[in-house]
């Protein structure tokens, strides 16, 4: 594994990012896996989906880079994810972990920006 895909892992896995799985869940959708060890060359992955009787898988470099061609995820919520690199990722976070104090900030920035719309005419 070359340096660079290791830093690649590595940061993956301490910032918990997930990619989306290869195969599909029974209800349809895919599954998120997130990467919680480097064993040589491959990579172990633990299932994002809670109550499986195989919790970990482990993966070859070359499938790794398959996941991650589809994107690095960050979870947003308890069935959310948002791409990695997406500034608002935070932001989603913090509403589904506090939908009140987000809808009272949410309804805080619609007054001021009717401020500032109003003061510009």
């Amino acid at each position: 594994m070359d340096e660079t895909l290791r830093q690649e892992v590595e940061r993956a896995i301490r910032e918990k990012l997930h990619v989306t799985g290869r195969y599909r869940t029974p209800l349809g959708s895919a599954s998120f896996e997130y990467p919680i060890a480097i064993d040589g060359d491959s990579i172990v992955l633990r299932d994002g989906d809670c109550g499986l009787a195989r919790p970990t898988v482990t993966i070859t470099v070359d499938e790794w880079r398959d996941l991650v061609q589809r994107g690095l995820y960050r979870r947003v919520g308890f069935w959310d994810f948002a791409p990695a690199d997406d500034p608002a990722a935070d932001e989603i976070a913090f509403c589904h972990r506090h939908p009140q104090s987000a809808g009272r900030e949410l309804h805080r920035l619609r007054q001021r920006l009717a401020e500032i719309e109003g003061a510009g005419r």
